[in-house]
């Protein structure tokens, strides 16, 4: 009997022991929770007010709840899972209480029907994702305490017209507000040190303040920005990343200021309205004359502003680097001069050279006449030199030519046919991309390379 006795309290214990761990339901058996964790939500949706035991949203606790029109999170809840409730497309209603402290990767992503947001400043960080695809939330409001906006947070989110960002952000992800068409204007706190690519393409943005305080204006960090007028750039930034600024072509002037010392490729490019680049009398590394931008001594012209009204151009004597893409998109320009004193470079028929003839750089985009044959010196077309070149229907390549560079006759819409000659090694990558009138291409045997998609898109 003793023995028996001592069995059953044996088993007593262990279910004593293993009590906190087994889920407990409320009466309508909506909720899994175990060690107060919300696992999952098994209701029908509607207005759901989560239970107070509750200390965490697990990961995907209601994805996919497709009926989900509004929730109440309780005070004591610190922490939103990966995914709680993503996909929860009827959601409009959602207030965050200040014990949250985490907000996860993808927490409320493709909730599109959210419309307001308030981040509690126990939050240091909002997630990957977080409000990824809301496309419908016009208003988000971080208080102090965040200070990370992390990479997607808000992408997507085509309809959001007023952000406060406080002064404890720190750092902006990675395509935070990608794609935010409704976000006209935006304040950047001097607490702000860190910006990611792509963190505010293709938004609606009309003008932009850059503090000092961000050391680099991060690649394609505004591009394609269609509406952004009025950009200004605080001394103490240093970098100008590429493409920063490319598509915004409603841009007609920028300035660079003092402190910076690097400006990478093509960072006004599709600018079709940019006449002047001005840059601050004590800058170090650049210069300006007439709007062209310049290194320092004038020995490389990095940027020809697309949208000054002049039909020609003579390059400096002094110049002996002409920059990636210098003259991209230019279509006023019809010819490019050169000083005759200038050591590099030459040009025929407003075309433009290196000194021997040997690499063609620069073909005008606003130059007349629907054909053109390349010189027999030719060994070489550079990256991108008949790129956007529309009005042309017939290219001649010498057999001289060795390599096609990269974008060489990129857009050439109108081009029917083209033969590579047989010396030709090297086809660079898009060589030929969207020459969408291609129905001819002779190859010869000799080639070595063909890059990635140097004929993409020629679906004639």
């Amino acid at each position: 009997m003793k023995k028996r006795f001592m069995s059953i309290l044996l088993v007593l214990c262990m279910v004593i022991t293993l009590m906190p761990a087994v889920a407990w339901a409320d009466s309508s058996n909506d909720f899994t929770i175990v060690n107060n964790v919300l696992i999952r939500y098994n209701g029908l949706g509607g207005n759901v007010t989560i239970p107070e035991k509750v200390t965490k949203i697990g990961p995907t606790a209601f994805y996919n709840c497709s009926e989900l029109t509004s929730v109440i999170i309780p005070d004591g809840v610190t922490e939103i899972g990966m995914g709680a409730f993503n996909g929860c497309n009827k959601l409009n209603s959602v207030i965050i209480p200040d014990s949250v402290k985490i907000i996860g990767m993808n927490a409320f992503h493709d909730c599109s029907e959210l419309t307001s947001i308030i981040i509690p400043g126990g939050v240091t960080e909002i997630e990957m994702g977080a409000f990824n695809g809301c496309s419908e939330i016009t208003s988000v409001t971080i208080l102090d305490g965040v200070t990370k906006i992390g990479n997607m947070a808000f992408y997507g989110c085509s309809k959001l017209n007023s952000i406060d960002i406080p002064n404890s952000i720190i750092e902006i992800g990675t395509l935070a507000f990608y794609d935010c068409r409704g976000l006209t204007s935006v304040t950047i706190p001097n607490s702000v040190k860190t910006i990611g690519d792509s963190a505010f393409s293709f938004s609606g943005l009309t003008s932009i303040k850059i503090p000092g305080s961000v050391k680099k204006i991060a690649s394609s960090m505004f591009l394609g920005c269609s509406g952004l007028t009025n950009v200004n750039i605080n001394n103490g930034v240093i970098e100008i990343g590429e493409s920063a600024f490319a598509n915004c072509n409603e841009l007609n002037n920028i300035t660079i200021p003092n402190s910076v010392t690097k400006i990478g490729n093509r960072v006004f490019d599709n600018c079709g309205k940019l006449t002047e680049i001005y840059v601050e009398q004590n800058n170090s590394k650049y210069i300006t004359e007439n709007g062209v931008l310049f290194n320092k001594d004038k020995t490389q012209l990095v940027r020809y502003p697309e949208g000054k009204n002049a039909t020609s151009y003579t390059i400096p004597d002094s110049v002996n680097e002409i920059g990636y893409y210098a003259f991209y998109g230019c279509k006023k320009l019809t010819e490019i001069k050169v000083n005759s004193n200038n050591l590099k470079y030459i040009t025929e028929n407003g075309v433009l050279f290196n000194k021997d003839k040997t690499q063609l750089i620069q073909y005008p985009e606003g130059k007349n006449g629907i054909s053109y044959t390349i010189p027999d010196s030719v060994t070489e077309i550079m990256a991108g030199a008949f790129d956007g070149c529309s009005r042309l229907m017939s290219i001649t390549i010498p057999d001289s030519v060795t390599e096609i560079g990269q974008y060489a006759f990129k857009g050439l819409s109108g081009l029917t046919s083209i033969t590579i000659p047989s010396k030709v090694e090297n086809i660079g990558r898009g060589a030929f991309l969207a020459c969408s009138g291609l129905t001819s291409i002779i190859i010869p045997d000799g080639i070595t390379k063909i890059s990635d998609n140097a004929f993409k898109d020629c679906s004639g």
